[in-house]
């Protein structure tokens, strides 16, 4: 508050700068469900994981989507 940065950051509401990653699950029940990235929403754009990943070979892909056994 003493910076002034409370009225553009500290909350998702709009107007306010947020930066976040959807995952399918969650994370405070189950540590894992940090690997089940549905979404990346970046400078307020959605980014689908298959748009993310679109960049990286089939192979790395999967591995890179896939959750630690």
């Amino acid at each position: 508050r003493i910076t002034g940065v409370d009225k553009y950051l500290g909350s998702i509401e709009t107007g306010k700068i947020a930066d976040m990653v959807v995952v399918d699950g969650d994370p405070l029940n189950d540590v894992a469900d940090l690997y089940k990235v549905d979404t990346v929403i970046k400078d307020g754009r959605a980014y689908p994981l298959s748009e993310l990943l679109a960049h990286f070979d089939r192979k790395d892909a999967i591995r890179v989507s896939s959750s630690p056994e």
